[in-house]
């Protein structure tokens, strides 16, 4: 590997690692859907 083929993979790799924290912070924050009560009783 030449030397801007490995910095292009490794700029790849941390933007889909900041991603992927990002959304791991961004997820918990989304309204939960509400689950229908389907008990008979």
């Amino acid at each position: 590997m030449d030397q801007s083929n490995l910095i292009r993979w490794l700029t790849h790799g941390g933007l889909v690692a900041l991603g992927g924290v990002l959304l791991g912070l961004f997820v918990p924050y989304l309204p939960k859907r509400r689950k229908r009560r389907d008990d008979w009783f």
